[in-house]
């Protein structure tokens, strides 16, 4: 069996499993991981940069519950069937890092193997199709091009934070995408291409705002992201960042 850890953030089988706020399966074979994922276009009929972004996939999970004894593993058993039967979302972590949530569709008892020893299978309904990094990535950006190398396997979706100086037009580009900040205050910018907010010392400054927000994400692997500034407008800093993502779980 693969070597990382696994976990069902889910409190109710706690009284099960020694773990404060997690409950620990005991295998996971990553083999045998299938998740099922639309090949065509999303939900609004046009293609997501070479992407396939489903509303909802189905992710199956075979796991391996053991018992010191016969009727340990029933009542272990019985406890997680109880637990996963609630209809709570929950979030699976893989490689210690990686993380997807769902709602369990599904749980089944598949095969008792011998005394003490039997598979199960979860199924998982995610209405977000990724895997997410469990940690924040974060690149500094500086007045020009920077030079950026973006980490995952498909586009995150970036937040932009700047300490400004100055005022004047704040331009940033990616990708064929940009977005132009009139700012005439010193303060601090974040421009948050998920939620699409944008906010100057953490009030609502969307207005300030002409473009659009780089929603399809950054494009990863080595990558150029542009930082014009207008008239008397100067960085005391700037950044970008994001929890790299991946449609699979290699």
């Amino acid at each position: 069996m693969p070597d990382f850890a696994k976990k069902w953030v889910y409190a109710g089988i706690t009284t099960t499993f020694d773990a404060p706020t997690t409950a620990m399966v005991e295998q996971w074979d990553e083999d045998e991981f299938r998740q099922n994922i639309p090949t065509e276009s999303n939900a609004e009929g046009r293609e997501w940069q070479g992407e396939a972004v489903p509303d909802v996939r189905i992710v199956t999970i075979p796991i391996y519950l053991e018992g010191g004894t016969r009727q340990q593993l029933r009542d272990r058993w019985e406890a997680v069937a109880c637990a996963l039967a609630q209809p709570a979302e929950g979030t699976w972590y893989m490689h210690s890092d990686r993380y997807v949530t769902g709602r369990v569709n599904m749980i089944r008892k598949d095969l008792d193997e011998g005394m003490n020893f039997l598979r199960a299978t979860i199924g998982l309904r995610c209405a977000d199709p990724y895997w997410y990094k469990n940690s924040l990535t974060t690149a500094t950006l500086t007045g020009g091009g920077n030079s950026v190398t973006i980490e995952g396997g498909n586009r995150p979706v970036p937040v932009f934070t700047f300490d400004t100086t100055g005022a004047g037009d704040l331009t940033v580009t990616h990708d064929g995408r940009s977005f132009v900040l009139a700012i005439t205050d010193n303060a601090q910018y974040v421009i948050d291409c998920g939620t699409g907010t944008v906010t100057q010392g953490g009030v609502d400054a969307l207005a300030l705002m002409t473009g659009e927000f780089i929603e399809e994400g950054l494009r990863v692997g080595a990558t150029t992201i542009g930082v014009t500034l207008g008239g008397t407008l100067a960085l005391s800093s700037g950044s970008v960042s994001y929890r790299p993502r991946w449609a699979h779980t290699a």
